[in-house]
């Protein structure tokens, strides 16, 4: 028994030398098996949630979904905040093609106007654009992932956030060609993180704070962007086709959802009408609170044609305001970010915001949203008025 245990002793120590001499990956050998297998995923699923501001406006976009490869599609729920009003839309992409659900209708779109061009989060282009920087990573482990961050300002590093950049900018997009533009970036400041799967040496996680300034004719746009995705099951998703009903239904340009009004000057103005000609005007009925928070009024009500949404707006003065908007929609999706919550027995989302706290959710066909200032709007507070409404 003695010699057994002896034997094995030795064993032991022999396996335990041998890990132990074995060479650590270094951050390039990281890097470089990453290219590898970014080079051969077949799809994945995502999220992303990005703030952005630009000239002192605070904007959100949060994006869920499925990328497939071969051919390159995907098929996205997002949802853009701006203002304190908040969008949901479905997409799907395909090269050069991409179409939206807004005002009822799909409408077929360039890439490039949604700031998705790019969609693709996961590329064997992207991790050789990282290689390029290796020497000023720094690496960490945990224990499943390898963690690469990246701290830097200077120009030089304008070409890792172009992708962001360009998402960011929206209705902000220079008529000339987007790539020259984006040569004018000044990076005052630069944070990245990346996770990278120890198993499967995909990236899991992209993490990236900016603070950038772009140079136009002499002047200045600043803007600050805050971005994380999240990228999860690795070849485990269907492919995304585009259904043949969307392509064959979508209109060109949401010009098109009806040429009667094109020549229409208040079709693309919010009106300000009372609340019965507004009623008059739509073709559902509009909600009304039953219990008014104390010391708020109307301040006032609103119309616009072109999205066919209610906006009622209540104040008790300039730092404390609500307002309740109304537009029919076709579907309850919703992104996965924010809080679940119940209204009236509907499933519906709080997101906490610092300036703009909301709660939304769908009802009688309608896709219902408080939005408010003023630090009194709390979770709760905002559900309860939510809970007043009648749709009788």
């Amino acid at each position: 028994m003695k010699k057994f245990n002896l034997a094995s002793g030795a064993a032991l120590l022999f396996v335990l030398s041998a890990c132990g001499t074995e060479e650590a990956l270094g951050k390039a050998d990281v890097l470089d098996r990453s290219i590898e297998a970014a080079e051969d995923l077949e799809g994945y699923s995502m999220t992303m949630e990005m703030a952005f501001e630009i000239m002192e406006m605070e904007s959100k976009l949060e994006a869920e979904g499925d990328v497939t490869h071969d051919p390159d599609t995907a098929h996205l729920l997002m949802s853009m905040g701006m203002m304190g009003m908040t969008m949901e839309f479905e997409v799907y992409l395909y090269e050069d093609e991409a179409y939206m659900s807004m005002f009822g209708e799909w409408i077929k779109m360039n890439p490039e106007e949604l700031g998705a061009d790019d969609f693709n989060q996961v590329t064997k282009e992207d991790m050789e654009k990282y290689a390029e920087y290796i020497e000023d990573f720094e690496m960490a482990e945990e224990q499943d992932v390898y963690i690469l961050t990246l701290t830097g300002e200077g120009d030089e590093f304008s070409v890792l956030i172009e992708d962001l950049v360009q998402s960011s900018l929206g209705d902000f997009q220079p008529e000339q060609d987007i790539e020259e533009y984006l040569e004018d970036i000044r990076v005052n400041s630069l944070e990245m993180e990346l996770h990278i799967d120890k198993e499967t040496y995909l990236q899991t996680v992209q993490i990236v704070k900016a603070d950038i300034e772009i140079s136009e004719d002499g002047e200045s746009l600043p803007m600050k962007i805050d971005a994380r995705v999240n990228i999860s099951n690795f070849n485990e998703v269907e492919p995304v086709e585009i259904p043949e009903e969307v392509r064959e239904n979508a209109v060109e340009d949401f010009m098109d959802v009806d040429d009667d009004l094109l020549f229409d000057d208040e079709y693309f103005e919010d009106e300000q009408l009372s609340f019965e000609e507004i009623q008059e005007r739509t073709g559902y009925k509009i909600p009304e609170f039953t219990e008014v928070p104390e010391g708020y009024a109307i301040a006032g009500t609103y119309y616009d044609q072109m999205m066919d949404m209610v906006y009622i707006e209540y104040e008790k003065d300039s730092e404390y305001v609500f307002m309740l908007t109304a537009q029919p929609i076709d579907s309850n999706h919703f992104t996965s970010h924010g809080t679940e919550v119940i209204i009236q027995g509907n499933e519906g989302r709080y997101y906490e915001d610092e300036l703009y706290p909301s709660v939304k959710w769908v009802q009688e066909g309608l896709s219902m949203e408080i939005t408010a200032i003023g630090e009194e709007f709390t979770e709760e507070r905002l559900i309860e008025m939510a809970e007043s409404l009648s749709f009788e």
